[in-house]
């Protein structure tokens, strides 16, 4: 008896022996939220959310290369972690230098004061016309210029390396017309006016970041220098915009729901089962027609400025087509109302300025009422 014990007992040993050596150590790359050294947890924000991890006793933690412990980590440092999904513990953190404030001191909408291409110095007409503004936002980083009377948006995000002199940043997202773009560059954020000067990587790729807050005509890609003074009101919009964005994300369960004038009995409602989830920014929105599941899928974009609050609402519907909401959001007391209608083809479709929907407008026009999950 006591040798089938023994026989069991070495046989479940090796079981959780094997478990746990088939469980994987990932790598997990963000930037510290918080850290609890008492308590031995950690909280990293991610490109797509934020991770409380328990951290081990025994874990290595080093800051630029150098030993360091859990307590000397500061919040906006960058950091990369050993996790093992197994064991659900942090077995290493390696920190790379001090947090970059800049970052945060730089978000908010900028406006260019002075521009400078390839040597040549922009003059203020064609500099007014194209009305060129930056956004910085949680890395995100958008630009749009107006040419040839279009507007267009460079959108991407854009990375700080402040330990050089001058500073160093590279941008990498899409040009206005959908084709890959990438920037180096150096930046210096001075007395609430922040310059760039960077260069278009090429091709090939060696394009080097520019040394000096100067241009030249023969660098061989286009080579921009602009200087940028901060547009107080729409950074504060901004700013009310990701404070509304944070409330809005989240799991959100419709309770009542109104389509062109006409409301949905309760039964529809549970029927149809229309659901919303936010977070940082992107959407979905499912729900139930005829016993299919469909769901509408995008990026949510926030203007709290106005009386109401608007939205725009630009994705994917359930058959894959492209499909764009114009419409007004409140949340108050843990509940999120829309009221929206579909933008017609021609683009023309105006916001509603009123929470009711009306029965000829021409689109489907859409009030939510949704209750926090």
């Amino acid at each position: 008896m006591s040798r089938f014990l023994t026989s069991a007992c070495v046989a479940l040993l090796a079981l959780l022996v094997a478990n746990t050596v088939q469980a994987a150590v990932i790598t997990i790359e963000g930037t510290v939220k918080s850290v609890d050294a008492e308590k031995r947890t950690i909280s990293v924000k991610t490109k797509t959310k934020t991770l409380e991890l328990d951290v081990s006793r025994k874990a290595k933690v080093s800051v630029k290369g150098k030993t360091a412990e859990l307590d000397s980590l500061k919040v906006g440092q960058a950091v990369k972690l050993d996790y093992h999904d197994g064991l659900e513990i942090v077995l290493k953190i390696d920190a790379n230098g001090a947090p970059n404030v800049d970052a945060k001191n730089l978000e908010g909408e900028w406006f260019v004061v002075e521009e400078e291409l390839n040597g040549r110095k922009i003059a203020r007409k064609q500099r007014i016309t194209q009305n060129r503004r930056l956004t910085f936002i949680d890395g995100k980083f958008f630009m749009s210029r107006v040419i040839g009377g279009r507007l267009g948006t460079y959108e991407g995000r854009i990375t700080f390396d402040f330990t050089g002199d001058p500073k160093q940043f590279t941008f990498k997202g899409k040009t206005p017309g959908g084709n890959p773009v990438e920037w180096r560059g150096i930046y210096q954020l001075k007395d609430e006016t922040l310059t760039l000067c960077y260069k278009y990587v090429s091709k090939t790729g060696r394009t080097e970041s520019p040394v000096a807050f100067k241009t030249e005509a023969d660098a061989g890609t286009p080579f921009v220098l602009l200087k940028l003074n901060r547009d107080e009101t729409a950074s504060a919009a901004l700013e009310a915009s990701k404070r509304d964005m944070k409330l809005l994300d989240g799991e959100w369960v419709v309770i009542s729901e109104e389509l062109n004038g006409r409301k949905l009995t309760r039964k529809q409602v549970v029927s149809q089962n229309r659901c919303l989830s936010c977070m940082d920014g992107k959407l979905v929105v499912s729900r139930v027609i005829r016993g299919r599941l469909g769901t509408y899928e995008g990026r949510i974009t926030l203007d709290p400025t106005g009386d109401p609050k608007q939205f725009t609402f630009k994705g994917k519907g359930p058959g894959r087509n492209p499909v764009e909401w114009r419409g007004i959001y409140k949340i108050k007391d843990e509940a999120l109302t829309l009221c929206y209608k579909y933008v017609s083809k021609n683009g023309r479709t105006k916001s509603p300025v009123a929470f009711k929907t009306e029965a000829n407008a021409g689109t489907p026009f859409v009030l939510l009422i949704s209750k926090k999950h």
